[in-house]
């Protein structure tokens, strides 16, 4: 009797197992190569594309020279490197500007260092201003006063 039960239960598992199968096996494919879902692209096409996307949203470096006096501010997400001379941060928040290089914060008033990438993380006005003549790279948007 046992073993009835178990043989009957053995194959309606498999009866189950095998109409679900049937069920997900029959469903169409979504995003097939070459539907509207998931188009064919070309190599040129994807090299534009990507092309486009690291020169439109990432910019190119930039120069700028600076006068003793000049204040340099940059716009949320500008990425600047002091190259020469000395220049001290602008910080009306007190918050600082990040050095990506060494991972710290520069604070109003300090100097920033030669040859270390900082970014600005919101379009507050932050920035340096030149001490004496002082040449920086940047990418993003920036006001020089």
């Amino acid at each position: 009797m046992l073993k009835k039960k178990i043989i009957i239960a053995a194959i309606s598992l498999a009866g189950i197992t095998l109409c679900g199968y049937a069920v997900f096996a029959d469903a169409p494919v979504t995003g097939s190569p070459g539907s509207d879902s998931d188009p064919l692209v070309t190599k040129s096409y994807v090299e534009k594309y990507v092309g486009d996307f690291f020169k439109g949203t990432a910019g190119d470096w930039q120069t700028t020279q600076l006068t003793p006096g000049q204040v340099f501010s940059c716009d949320a997400g500008a990425e600047f490197i002091v190259r020469s001379g000395k220049a001290v941060t602008v910080d009306s928040t007190g918050s600082g500007i990040p050095d990506l290089t060494d991972g710290t914060n520069i604070l109003s008033g300090q100097a920033v260092p030669k040859n270390h990438l900082c970014i600005v993380p919101r379009s507050d006005g932050r920035g340096v201003k030149a001490v004496d003549t002082v040449w920086v790279m940047h990418k993003g948007s920036v006001n020089v006063k």
